[in-house]
């Protein structure tokens, strides 16, 4: 068992957040989600069990969270903002 002090990077996040959240981070090519109904978080991106939920805005990215695959739906209910309804119309009659 490796006990080192500290926390360790992941290197999936580290070595793959050049790749697809720094040149591409909106662009679906399998691993990149855009989220629908929802305002907050926007985009999911997987690698492998984990997944990474993050804003883009004014062409800066915001990473939300990292969350296991298992605690994703858990994560998304509990922090995710869901896009406000347009209010109901009124019939002209």
């Amino acid at each position: 068992m490796n006990e080192s002090a500290g926390p360790q990077p992941i290197p999936k996040i580290d070595e793959g957040r050049p790749v697809h959240l720094d040149q591409e981070p909106i662009i679906s090519k399998g691993r990149i989600k855009r989220l629908r109904g929802m305002s907050r978080p926007q985009f999911r991106l997987r690698v492998d069990e984990l997944r990474v939920f993050y804003d883009v805005a004014e062409g800066q990215v915001q990473v939300l969270a990292i969350v296991a695959k298992a605690d994703a739906n858990a994560w998304r209910a509990e922090a995710g903002e869901p896009h406000e309804e347009d209010p109901p119309q009124q019939s002209k009659g």
